[in-house]
Protein backbone atom coordinates (compact mmCIF):
# COMPACT_ATOMS: atom_id res chain seq x y z
CA UNK A 1 0.00 0.00 0.00
CA UNK A 2 3.06 2.74 0.65
CA UNK A 3 4.92 1.77 -2.57
CA UNK A 4 1.56 1.90 -4.64
CA UNK A 5 1.68 -2.24 -5.69
CA UNK A 6 0.94 -2.53 -9.21
CA UNK A 7 1.94 -6.02 -10.16
CA UNK A 8 3.36 -9.29 -8.80
CA UNK A 9 4.86 -11.44 -10.78
CA UNK A 10 4.07 -15.78 -9.70
CA UNK A 11 6.08 -18.31 -9.96
CA UNK A 12 6.02 -21.79 -9.92
CA UNK A 13 7.99 -22.99 -7.43
CA UNK A 14 8.84 -26.83 -9.18
CA UNK A 15 9.47 -28.53 -5.80
CA UNK A 16 7.99 -31.10 -4.04
CA UNK A 17 5.33 -29.72 -1.33
CA UNK A 18 6.23 -31.55 1.36
CA UNK A 19 9.57 -31.59 1.07
CA UNK A 20 9.32 -27.69 0.81
CA UNK A 21 7.62 -27.68 3.86
CA UNK A 22 10.16 -29.80 5.48
CA UNK A 23 12.71 -26.58 4.91
CA UNK A 24 10.39 -24.30 6.37
CA UNK A 25 9.90 -22.50 9.92
CA UNK A 26 7.16 -24.13 11.96
CA UNK A 27 5.19 -20.69 12.47
CA UNK A 28 4.87 -20.30 7.94
CA UNK A 29 3.74 -23.95 8.19
CA UNK A 30 0.92 -23.22 10.68
CA UNK A 31 -0.09 -19.80 9.35
CA UNK A 32 0.21 -20.37 6.15
CA UNK A 33 -1.80 -19.62 2.81
CA UNK A 34 -2.19 -21.46 -0.93
CA UNK A 35 -2.04 -19.20 -3.83
CA UNK A 36 -5.47 -17.91 -4.56
CA UNK A 37 -6.00 -17.12 -0.51
CA UNK A 38 -2.92 -14.87 -1.10
CA UNK A 39 -4.35 -13.61 -3.85
CA UNK A 40 -7.09 -12.84 -2.36
CA UNK A 41 -5.80 -11.20 0.65
CA UNK A 42 -3.50 -9.02 -1.64
CA UNK A 43 -6.20 -7.97 -3.54
CA UNK A 44 -8.42 -6.52 -0.77
CA UNK A 45 -5.34 -4.50 0.57
CA UNK A 46 -3.87 -3.22 -2.90
CA UNK A 47 -7.01 -3.20 -5.09
CA UNK A 48 -6.51 -3.12 -8.52
CA UNK A 49 -3.20 -5.19 -8.85
CA UNK A 50 -2.55 -7.57 -11.34
CA UNK A 51 -0.74 -10.75 -11.44
CA UNK A 52 1.78 -12.25 -13.94
CA UNK A 53 3.86 -14.92 -15.12
CA UNK A 54 6.95 -14.99 -17.10
CA UNK A 55 9.26 -17.95 -18.25
CA UNK A 56 12.20 -17.43 -20.22
CA UNK A 57 12.70 -19.00 -23.59
CA UNK A 58 14.38 -22.63 -23.51
CA UNK A 59 17.26 -21.14 -25.09
CA UNK A 60 17.62 -18.51 -22.54
CA UNK A 61 17.30 -21.23 -20.04
CA UNK A 62 20.01 -23.38 -21.41
CA UNK A 63 22.38 -20.30 -21.80
CA UNK A 64 22.27 -19.76 -17.84
CA UNK A 65 22.62 -23.20 -17.43
CA UNK A 66 25.34 -23.68 -19.05
CA UNK A 67 26.87 -20.51 -17.29
CA UNK A 68 26.81 -17.96 -19.80
CA UNK A 69 25.43 -14.51 -18.71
Amino acid sequence: QEVKLEMVQLRNLNVDPELYVLGMPEWAVEDGMGPAAFMEALSERCPGIGYGYFNPKRARMAELAAGRS
